[in-house]
């Protein structure tokens, strides 16, 4: 016979003949065991083999041990907080990085956008890794890092603060959610005076100044928004 020791092992024997099975004299027998890991970690097990051989007593058996790694996911955007004059252009830059070092691949799909964001271009690295700008599914290769270009543009009547977040799901289990909070105010032109008020003193009317010029002062009209003030 032919086992995997341990209940809820994730080894498993998927290459052996239906037992019981006859090795001849002087030949041998494949036995094929596969590793499939549900969670990141050291795994140990053995396989065990009983038989009716005479050079042994009991059932023989081969350890087997795995390293289990999961995908890990890191992501930001810049700039996620800021203020922009009203009809200005910004480009915002994600990046998504998988911190698995070895084996795990990261999974991610970006399943909303806030609708005053536009994709407008992706740089993924040419390992295997990929995105979908229809699907919006990314897929990374360990370690790798992909960037995702957004753009905002609103032309507003007042001030306005644009909040949202763009959400992904992903394969990393413990991150299987991921939402990234983007805060952008866009600035409307306000206008003001300084000073607000000018006053003159005593003044002779005209005719009575003996010559000198009427009395002059200023006040400025400032816009201290970025917009332009019309």
């Amino acid at each position: 016979s032919v086992s995997v020791g341990g209940d809820g092992s994730p080894f498993a024997v998927t290459g052996a003949p239906d037992t019981p099975f006859e090795v001849g004299p002087e030949s041998s027998q494949e036995i094929a065991v596969t590793y499939d890991p549900s969670e990141a970690g050291a795994d140990a097990g053995t396989v065990v083999i009983g038989s009716d051989a005479d050079n042994v007593e009991g059932a023989v058996e081969v350890a087997l041990s795995g390293e289990a790694e999961a995908p890990s996911i890191a992501a930001q955007v810049v700039p996620s907080d800021t203020t922009v004059r009203s009809g200005q252009a910004l480009s915002l830059e994600q990046t998504v990085t998988n911190e698995a070092a070895d084996a795990a691949v990261l999974e991610a799909q970006v399943t909303d956008v806030p609708g005053f964001l536009t994709l407008t271009g992706s740089e993924v690295p040419d390992d295997g890794s990929s995105f979908d700008p229809d699907s919006l599914e990314l897929s990374l290769e360990p370690g790798a890092e992909a960037t995702l270009t957004y753009e905002f543009q609103e032309e507003v009547g007042s001030t306005t603060t644009f909040e949202g977040a763009i959400a992904h799901q992903t394969n990393d289990p413990a991150n299987p959610t991921v939402d990234l909070p983007v805060s952008i105010t866009s600035q409307a032109a306000q206008i003001a005076l300084a000073p607000d008020s000018l006053g003159f003193g005593p003044t002779a009317i005209e005719g009575a100044r003996g010559g000198d010029a009427a009395p002059a002062d200023t006040f400025a009209i400032e816009n201290p928004n970025g917009a332009a003030l019309t």
